[in-house]
């Protein structure tokens, strides 16, 4: 390419080069940005040459909060909070994790279509933001056998002219009002009152106690916007002012940690004490097994065959299985029985899974010899507790398969 050309115009024609040629991977995007030593890696998700997923590792967890706050928030609860560290944990690429609990959603009936175009819509222009007028940027193609998700596809030449559009609107507001500002202003710096006095003199009383809620240095200039319902340039065109007179100060902000996430550093550092399997036909469950069971030093592995259990189960001998009640081509009960025939599973503590939560299906699995009933989708503290249980206390263990084959 001609080194007179811009980075988005390099960029651009990559774009438009996967688009011609309908490419399936992902564009990693390293770039540098002003004024800072460091770089920052962005990705950028094609099916098909068309955009289905864009993230980036400034501020990812934030930018999920406001997508969701903004389009369902019957999300931002502690059992999707569970799911989501589930998928941290699980997702080797880590590059989608938000699209998995997106498509859950949907599966669910929590979520329209319409709301997750939204979502990933949100997603992919704030990516394009910081990507398209930096100095420096480095792009990297990577062919993907599987993509984050194939419901929602964005035209690039619609996400590039959104993006160059706020970026424009951006760049010429901050210029109007910080001309001789020497620091880099970014959105995902968090405005905080330095003057309330002044502040309290030059708005009314209603705005200013407004104000005091949310310029608290712990939210960004991105968040803000979302919490005072404004448009982003409209709430930055107020706040720059202000900034110009020391009024409110710029500050970085790290970003938000979600409930229960364990680095992965803490959680090998636990002792370990075992592994579990997970026979269930939905990948899901497993991993939210694993998200719950891995800080108590468990490993879980999951088996989505039901037929492939025995031999899996004789390789890896676990601790503690837990079985679906409901599979393709056997069931839960069936497969208990057969388990319990074995010696070697004579006396393995089996924790029976289903979504009918009834007297009637605990009482075939007291049957069957299973040695405990839990209801899914699995919480973290019935889960915990179970486990203990039946792990944490040998002689618990042993009276409660004793209560199970009577």
């Amino acid at each position: 390419m001609d080194n007179d050309l811009t980075v988005m115009t390099k960029i651009f024609q990559d774009l438009k080069r996967i688009q011609m040629m309908q490419l399936s991977g992902k564009l990693v995007l390293q770039v540098t940005q002003q004024n800072m030593p460091s770089s920052s890696t962005w990705h950028i998700y094609f099916y098909l040459g068309r955009i289905v997923w864009a993230t980036g590792e400034i501020h990812r967890n934030r930018r999920w909060f406001r997508a969701v706050k903004q389009y369902c928030p019957a999300l931002m609860t502690p059992d999707w909070n569970q799911k989501i560290v589930a998928a941290m944990y699980s997702n080797e690429d880590a590059g989608y994790w938000e699209i998995q609990i997106i498509d859950q959603a949907v599966q669910d009936g929590l979520l329209t279509a319409d709301q997750a175009k939204g979502i990933v819509a949100s997603y992919v222009q704030e990516v394009f933001f910081y990507v398209i007028d930096q100095p420096e940027v480095q792009c990297e193609w990577k062919t993907l056998k599987h993509l984050p998700q194939q419901f929602v596809w964005l035209d690039i030449d619609q996400v590039v002219r959104n993006a160059s559009l706020l970026c424009g609107q951006w760049r010429k507001t901050v210029s109007r009002h910080l001309d001789d500002w020497e620091f880099e202003v970014s959105p995902d710096l968090a405005p905080v009152i330095k003057n309330h006095l002044k502040l309290q003199h030059t708005v009314s009383p209603g705005v200013f106690q407004g104000l005091t809620k949310v310029l608290t240095g712990q939210n960004t200039v991105w968040d803000v916007a979302l919490t005072m319902q404004k448009p982003f340039i409209t709430v930055v065109s107020s706040l720059l002012p202000f900034v110009q007179d020391s009024v409110i100060g710029l500050s970085e902000v790290p970003d938000v940690v979600f409930p229960g996430f364990k680095p992965p550093a803490v959680v090998k550092a636990i002792e370990p004490q075992g592994l579990i399997a997970c026979i269930d036909d939905s990948p899901v469950i497993g991993k939210e097994l694993e998200a719950i069971l891995t800080p108590l030093g468990y490993e879980v592995f999951s088996i989505l065959d039901p037929l492939q259990s025995l031999t899996v189960l004789l390789q890896k001998k676990p601790k503690l299985i837990f079985l679906d009640l409901v599979m393709p081509n056997t069931n839960g009960y069936e497969l208990c029985s057969f388990l319990r025939k074995s010696p070697l599973f004579k006396e393995i503590p089996i924790v029976m899974l289903t979504g009918h939560d009834g007297v009637i299906d605990r009482l075939r699995a007291k049957v069957a010899g299973s040695t405990d009933f839990l209801s899914k989708p699995p919480e973290q503290t019935k889960v915990t507790q179970v486990v203990q249980r039946l792990l944490g206390n040998d002689a618990l263990m042993v009276e409660a398969l004793k209560t199970a084959q009577s």
